[in-house]
């Protein structure tokens, strides 16, 4: 089985993203280009003193309801005041056309985070390279077509207390959560997988390496990969994301400050 539902209208979302993302106070630019669709990013500077947050999404092309939940998150206004944002909507436009979860002809990019044999997760790392920035809080918007519910892979440094409840409470009662105790391989708790830095190897997912795990082993403490049931219709996975991005944006470490 694959995704069947319906895919991202690219013409329409670039159309809404800039004009979305100046109103929430951000500068708007690409990262790259590839087969004449560009890479899309945004960002705001913090205030003094303030932290990062860093927010993505379309990294697989049959999952689009991530690209629509950011795209909500700015047009509602949801982003926590003073904090700096970096946010990359589009991370695979080619696989988003065609609605298939790889590209074309790179495959899975959310495994390329060691080789980087595509330009996309090299002009993503040489982006996040020349930003310098270090981050409180990331957030990867992603689906899964084989769940029953909503999961979370919350990988948290040491003993800190992560969101992943707190963010499938939230979501539940629009979705319902995947309660199985096993979830691709990994040991699952009412919807939550979790680990640390230094847990996850290259041999648990095939030698690849994922985005999240990119970031969560030296840019960033607390990383959430946020899995919404896409057998459930668009609309009920762009509110779910959502709901599950309201938490996020009152975390404490993007707060305290």
């Amino acid at each position: 089985m694959a995704y069947t539902g319906p895919a991202l209208n690219l013409i329409e979302f670039e159309r809404d993203w800039e004009p979305a993302a100046q109103k929430a106070g951000l500068r708007t630019g690409t990262f790259g280009q590839s087969e004449g669709l560009s890479l899309p990013y945004a960002w705001r500077e913090p205030a003094p003193g303030a932290p990062w947050l860093y927010l993505s999404a379309g990294i697989h092309g049959d999952e689009p309801a991530g690209a629509l939940a950011l795209l909500a998150f700015l047009q509602e206004g949801l982003l926590p005041a003073r904090v700096g944002v970096v946010a990359f909507p589009l991370l695979n436009p080619e696989g988003l056309r065609a609605n298939t979860r790889e590209h074309p002809q790179y495959g899975d990019l959310n495994r390329d985070y060691r080789a980087f044999n595509s330009p996309h997760m090299r002009a993503h790392r040489d982006c996040l390279q020349a930003l310098g920035h270090t981050y409180a809080l990331a957030v990867c918007l992603h689906e899964d077509w084989e769940s029953a519910g909503y999961y979370i892979y919350e990988h948290v440094e040491g003993n800190r207390p992560g969101l992943g409840r707190k963010m499938l409470d939230a979501v539940e009662p629009i979705c319902g959560i995947d309660r199985a105790p096993v979830i691709e391989d990994r040991r699952a708790d009412d919807g939550l997988i979790t680990s640390a830095p230094g847990t996850v190897t290259p041999e648990d997912l095939d030698g690849g390496w994922a985005e999240a795990l990119y970031l969560g082993e030296g840019l960033c403490p607390e990383v959430y990969t946020l899995e919404a049931p896409s057998d459930q219709d668009l609309d009920v996975r762009v509110r779910a994301h959502l709901a599950a991005l309201k938490v996020a944006a009152a975390a404490e470490c993007l707060r305290g400050h």
